[in-house]
This record gives C-alpha cells, structure tokens and sequence, in this order.
C-alpha cells in the first residue's frame, strides 16, 4: 500500500482542477442534510472555480471559496440548496470555503487511498 505523509504536501492552497475531499461543518448551516455531508466526505470531487470572496477572516485577510464538481449526483439526490453554484445549470456543482476542504491533490489515486484508509479506520 501506498503512504501518504502529510507533511510532504508543499502546495499551500488547492489550485484549480486538483481533486478534494472536504467535510462540512454541520454548526455553519442548519440545514444541511446529514445524507448529503456524508457524500461530500467520501467523495472526490474537482475544483473548477477558486473565488476570493468579499468575506474576511477574523485576522483581516480574505476567505477562499471554491466551486467543486462532483460526478454521478443526480438532480434528485439532494434537494438542500446548502452550497448549490447558481453559476452552473446542472446540479453537480457545490461552493466550498478553504476551512471545508481537508485533503488535495493533483493526483485522484491518492486520495483514493485516503477513502479507503478512513473506511477502514486504518
């Protein structure tokens, strides 16, 4: 098995058409739908967008927001409108803070092996 360090992670910030897995932090919005969290955290999905949004952060400096496709999410899957793009027609696109965002990579594998090391508890 493949390991991955973090510290050998040198990119500060996620670029456009790396690949993430994010968690969402269920104290920002009540109405997040459990289902929908859990997809978020065990799949990958692919930034498009990197926005620095108008919103500072408490030490002054601008907070990052991040439009991420996912894929095989139907219309229907999840009807809350948390973090829906209405830049986008279709339903596959989500906004995500920086602080959302838990792993990155340009390579997909990688994380691939994160999923599986988090469902094992490995």
């Amino acid at each position: 098995m493949k390991y991955i360090k973090q510290y050998e992670v040198v990119r500060n910030q996620p670029k456009v058409g790396d690949y993430i897995l994010a968690k969402l932090d269920p104290n920002d919005d009540e109405e997040i739908d459990h289902s929908f969290s859990k997809y978020i955290e065990k799949n990958i999905g692919q930034i498009i967008k990197r926005v620095i949004s108008d919103i500072r952060r408490e030490d002054g400096t601008k907070k990052f927001l991040y439009h991420i496709k996912y894929k095989d999410i139907t219309n229907n899957d999840y009807d809350s409108t948390y973090c829906r793009s209405s830049d986008y027609p279709s339903n596959d696109v989500f906004l995500l803070w920086r602080s959302e965002i838990t792993h990155w990579s340009k390579n997909k594998e990688e994380l691939e092996y994160i999923i599986a090391a988090n469902q094992y508890n490995l």
